[in-house]
């Protein structure tokens, strides 16, 4: 798993959810926060004027939004030793 920055700027926050499929931000109605939607899922967004977005924040935020470390970092999980065999070559039973 990789390691979350230290302190993310909104709007690469904001950049990286439409990039994961997130729409928005949406303006909230009344008193309530901006939020970004993507089908079932909805992340509220921190007031746009208190700075960076820190590392803890980031975390409570995926985890709102259903998003893996990994997937934000843009990391793709390993093949496994199945997947690899499992991709052609004449073994037993196969013709060709």
């Amino acid at each position: 798993m990789g390691a979350l920055p230290k302190q993310t700027k909104r709007r690469a926050l904001i950049k990286r959810f439409r990039a994961l499929g997130f729409t928005g931000p949406h303006t909230g109605v009344g008193d309530h926060p901006e939020y970004m939607a993507s089908d079932d899922r909805v992340v509220k967004l921190p007031n746009q004027h208190r700075g960076d977005i820190g590392e803890g924040l980031l975390k409570k935020l995926l985890e709102e939004a259903g998003i893996t470390v990994d997937e934000w970092l843009g990391i793709k999980p390993a093949s496994t030793d199945s997947e690899t065999n499992d991709q052609g070559g004449g073994g037993p039973g196969r013709d060709g």
